[in-house]
């Protein structure tokens, strides 16, 4: 039971932090465009 919540707890760590990569991703593909735009 115990250990059951550990993996709980690093899955949802885990996704937190992919979702936070994925976001950072998104936000340094649009500032790439924009740079590109404006040269």
């Amino acid at each position: 039971m115990f250990k059951q919540a550990i993996n709980g707890c690093f899955i949802i760590a885990g996704n937190s932090v992919a979702s936070a990569g994925a976001v950072r991703l998104q936000i340094w593909d649009r500032h790439e465009s924009s740079i590109r735009k404006s040269e």
